[in-house]
């Protein structure tokens, strides 16, 4: 959602699981000017955070039902909501002083329901005390060396701690920390801070919901693609550069919005103009566009081998499948703007149906091999192994040429 006001509540950053899909929001302390927190005292940014969100917005509108990440200073902890307690993560301050009194507060709080978080892991020592006591370990990748990492990762192992890679701002450090088994990712990489200040949905976030919901309506007619597009100038150029290019080839240029419709087909303009437009509503795009390719071209792939008239369906399952990652919001506030069929739409909120298993195979075989799929499910899917390696190999081969025309396109898409 685009937020605008006169003044900024706070701000909100979205935290992702392995799969790329928002768990949870931090929310920031915003001063009157600008994207950045700039402030004095800490307690009373943090305080000031809390109460904004507690009582000048709907706070579980705000993080989507999900969890929000605040920070806490020492002062904050005897103030803790109780009524938040299912959705409130306390984000204890790298400077709180480690004291007895701290571990008893913690502990208290632990045993009320709160979940507890530790913020900046690894530029200091904790004791075993404090650590069996938080849920979360955020460890700030601007802190901690590529190097290091390891032997931080290594320290927590004993403890029933999930965790938190914070400042993740490229592709390799992402990557890096998948690999060593972190289970959430926050950073600019994915997702700039976003002002909270009010509730209005700018213009563009409209058009381009009106578009994909136009696009998935069963009886779409060109004209009523057309009649959306031509609102939005931006994308009627995109649109015209994208088919005027050398990846299509045409006895002369098109130019016309009809035109360029017209000759792609509906069906091809559905799965490119979806791409291309989540791609620019969205600062994380090209891995949340990689990945939601991966379980577009899976999900086919496996549906053309056990069920082929479902092939399409499974393509759009899949390319819808990171939609709340890209737009911040609910998949399920999402699909009431977009007419889709109700076992598309089972499979997206939650995995149901052939669709659904499908889909959920495909986040699987994002990160792991076919040998890791147990004998039932491959039983269950008429599958063998081997197919199904060859299937995920397919797979990762569309994503690499869709990415080639993709990147070839960049700078006439972007421009």
């Amino acid at each position: 959602m685009t937020e605008t006001a006169d003044r900024p509540l706070f701000a909100r950053q979205p935290i992702f699981d392995s799969d790329l899909r928002i768990v949870g929001y931090e929310l920031l302390y915003r001063g009157m000017v600008g994207n950045h927190a700039v402030f004095e005292n800490g307690s009373e940014a943090s305080a000031q955070v809390l109460i904004n969100a507690l009582t000048e917005v709907d706070l579980m509108e705000v993080v989507d039902g999900k969890r929000a990440f605040v920070n806490f200073t020492l002062d904050m902890l005897s103030a803790v909501p109780e009524f938040a307690k299912k959705h409130l993560v306390i984000e204890l301050l790298e400077d709180v002083p480690v004291t007895p009194h701290l571990i008893r507060k913690l502990g208290e709080l632990k045993a009320r329901g709160f979940t507890l978080a530790l913020d900046d892991y690894g530029t200091r020592r904790y004791p075993r005390e404090l650590l069996n006591l938080i849920d979360v370990v955020k460890i700030d990748l601007l802190h901690v060396s590529p190097s290091r990492l390891p032997m931080v990762v290594e320290s927590l192992e004993s403890f029933n701690i999930q965790l938190l890679a914070e400042k993740v701002e490229t592709l390799e450090d992402y990557d890096r920390c998948r690999v060593l088994g972190f289970e959430m990712y926050q950073g600019y990489f994915f997702s700039y801070p976003q002002i909270i200040s009010g509730r209005s949905r700018g213009s563009d976030r409209h058009t381009i919901l009106e578009l994909i919901s136009t696009l998935y309506r069963e009886d779409v007619q060109v004209r009523d693609v057309v009649g959306v597009i031509n609102r939005d100038p931006a994308i009627a150029v995109k649109l015209l550069r994208l088919v005027n290019s050398a990846l299509y080839r045409r006895q002369r240029n098109i130019q016309s919005i009809q035109q360029a419709i017209t000759m792609l087909g509906l069906n091809r303009l559905r799965s490119w103009i979806t791409l291309l437009l989540l791609d620019k509503n969205s600062d994380r795009g090209s891995a949340l566009t990689e990945l939601s390719l991966f379980h577009a071209f899976f999900c086919q792939a496996v549906a053309r081998e056990t069920n082929p008239p479902m092939a399409d369906a499974a393509f759009t399952v899949g390319l819808l499948s990171c939609l709340d990652a890209f737009f911040d919001e609910p998949m399920a506030a999402l699909l009431k703007n977009l007419p889709l069929d109700t076992l598309l739409q089972q499979a997206l909120l939650a995995n149901k149906g052939r669709l659904g298993a499908w889909l959920r195979l495909g986040r699987f075989m994002q990160r792991y091999s076919a040998q890791q799929v147990s004998e039932n499910a491959l039983e269950k899917l008429g599958l063998t192994r081997e197919k199904l390696s060859e299937l995920q190999q397919l797979a990762l081969q569309e994503v690499s040429a869709a990415k080639s025309v993709l990147q070839g396109h960049s700078e006439a898409l972007i421009a």
